[in-house]
């Protein structure tokens, strides 16, 4: 009972909210400053071809990472040290 309590409201909003459309491509590509893009290579909520989409119509480029076994959650814990470096490395790009 309570499974169904919980899950119907969920469904419900689940339904209507995936049906609102953004853009993200089009809204990255008219921004005037680069844009990195981390994503998981196993995200099953947005798939990793759609952040390497992002990157490409950019002006001014920004990094992209795809990090081999990371999900959507899981990218700095499976990414590791190599994750934090390439975070650094564009934030310090972005900066300049």
């Amino acid at each position: 009972m309570a499974r169904l309590i919980v899950t119907l409201p969920v469904s419900v909003v689940w339904r209507v909210l995936s049906r609102i459309h953004f853009d993200t491509v089009k809204v990255v590509s008219d921004l005037d400053v680069p844009v990195s893009v981390v994503h998981g290579r196993n995200d099953r909520i947005i798939p990793f071809r759609m952040g390497v989409k992002v990157t490409r119509p950019r002006r001014e480029r920004g990094k992209l990472l795809l990090v081999e076994g990371a999900g959507h959650n899981d990218v700095a814990e499976v990414g590791g040290k190599a994750y934090w470096n390439w975070v650094f490395e564009a934030l310090d790009a972005h900066s300049k």
